[in-house]
């Protein structure tokens, strides 16, 4: 029995030698990206100048508490969209809107998100190769997986802890002088397309 692949190629379900459901590659890649993720996203708050949380380092880009609010409120998205998926396989999946988290709350919400992701893993820990294999049609990206959406869970944290990352780079890039000939700039220049938009 396989499960379909979310990067190419096919997944084989879990046997005794492979020891339990999520020894699938992009399954057991996602989820130690997201088990280990929360560590590395509060060192980097951490690491940022408290004035500077709520400051945007480009009028296009978010400032480093939106990114956090926003960490939050997908968090909550995608558990609904993935217990969604396991109810109704091969549907549609249910919009889920729920209240956006405030930045205002600045570190706070690192806690906010860890322990949301505590009770994720739990979750995702239980799936079986049956479920993994399970999906739903969404009304932007076509019919997806549980295993490719939780697969893109981690990309998606991923992609915002880089975010975080460029925020404290911009506050350095402009003190390097000369320098600035040997890198690229933290952000882009002119608009670009942001995570929750996509969701």
């Amino acid at each position: 029995m396989s499960t379909p692949a979310a990067s190419g190629g096919t997944n084989t379900a879990p046997t005794p030698e492979t020891g339990g459901a999520l020894s699938i590659t992009g399954i057991g890649e996602a989820i130690s990206a997201m088990r280990r993720l929360p560590d590395a996203l509060e060192a980097i708050v951490d690491s940022l100048p408290a004035a500077h949380l709520g400051a945007r380092p480009a009028p296009d880009e978010w400032s480093a508490a939106e990114i956090l609010a926003h960490l939050v409120t997908v968090e909550a998205v995608l558990t609904a969209r993935v217990e969604s998926m396991l109810a109704s396989p091969g549907g549609r999946s249910l919009a889920v809107d729920p209240p956006a988290a405030s930045p205002s709350a600045g570190r706070g919400l690192v806690a906010r998100w860890r322990d949301a992701r505590a009770g994720t893993l739990d979750r995702l820990a239980r799936l079986t190769a049956d479920e993994l294999g399970r999906g739903a049609e969404l009304r932007r990206w076509g019919y997806v997986t549980v295993e490719q959406q939780v697969c893109e869970w981690a990309y998606h944290d991923l992609e915002h802890l880089r975010q975080l990352l460029a925020v404290g780079e911009a506050l350095l890039y402009p003190a390097i002088g000369g320098y600035t000939a040997l890198y690229a700039p933290p952000f882009p220049v002119g608009p670009v397309e942001q995570g929750a938009e996509r969701r």
